[in-house]
């Protein structure tokens, strides 16, 4: 997704409204994912996966828009934004809080001491760490999304 948006920047499909840092990171479940950042994150939206199954309410059709996960509630502001956005770019759309386990790369960075505004985004997923199904639908409006924010 975040290599999609990219190459539709490179190439003049997407044009920037803001500054964009995109960061390839791992391990954000034992704390190294966020930990550094470029200097001048006002926001981090960290995209991941929104977790399909049972006490969930992500669906993998959709873009999931986290509320909170096991460590904090994501930044209030930033999560209407995102749901505002996904209703006028028509990106379908979940919310749902990812408990009691998951983490976030954004968690890591508030952890490490950042300010910034974060929040967690993702296609819906069935399975995690291992053979994961999707739909294309769910990667389209999580691109469709990320596209709304930053142009």
């Amino acid at each position: 997704i975040l290599l999609t948006l990219a190459k539709a920047v490179a190439d003049g499909t997407i044009r920037l409204s803001r500054r964009v840092a995109l960061l390839f990171t791992e391990y954000e479940e034992i704390g190294h994912g966020g930990a550094n950042l470029p200097d001048g994150i006002r926001d981090l939206v960290a995209v991941d996966i929104g977790c399909v199954g049972p006490d969930h309410d992500s669906d993998e059709h959709k873009v999931t828009i986290c509320a909170k996960d096991a460590s904090f509630p994501y930044h209030t502001d930033l999560f209407s934004e995102l749901i505002a956005l996904a209703e006028k770019s028509g990106a379908p759309y979940a919310l749902d809080m990812m408990l009691p386990r998951y983490g976030s790369d954004a968690d890591v960075a508030l952890r490490a001491g950042y300010d910034v505004r974060h929040a967690l985004i993702g296609p819906g997923v069935l399975e995690t760490h291992g053979y994961e199904r999707t739909h294309t639908d769910a990667l389209n409006a999580t691109l469709t999304l990320l596209t709304a924010l930053v142009s």
